[in-house]
């Protein structure tokens, strides 16, 4: 009799495959850059403009921060749905040759 084989472990590399991961990563890293530069520069400029000079400038880039964890956890969701997807997708690719071999032998090692 055959004994039961163990299923493929599922690596990081079929979870978060470079062509999601990068992606992610990118997006992440313009969006810090451009929301944060930008606030910022925003708030020197009205600092300038009312004369009140590191008030805005520190509201602003608070409030960037808080913008951008709500940022980066949607580019994260949308990252884990492709990932779920890809990871099925291999999932239906090698499984079904091991879901069939662990159906036909139902012996278990305490049995032998």
């Amino acid at each position: 009799m055959e004994p039961n084989k163990k299923q493929p472990k599922v690596g990081m590399a079929q979870l978060l495959p470079a062509k999601i991961v990068g992606p992610m990563f990118l997006r992440v890293a313009l969006v810090v850059v451009f929301v944060t530069g930008g606030l910022v520069y925003l708030g020197m400029l009205m600092d300038t403009a009312f004369n009140t000079k590191p008030v805005f400038t520190v509201l602003l880039a608070a409030a960037s921060s808080l913008l951008l964890v709500f940022i980066v956890y949607r580019v994260g969701v949308e990252a884990d749905e492709k990932s779920q997807s890809v990871h099925e997708d291999w999932m239906a690719k090698n499984l079904p040759q091991t879901a069939q071999r662990t159906d036909t032998s139902s012996v278990t090692k305490s049995e032998q």
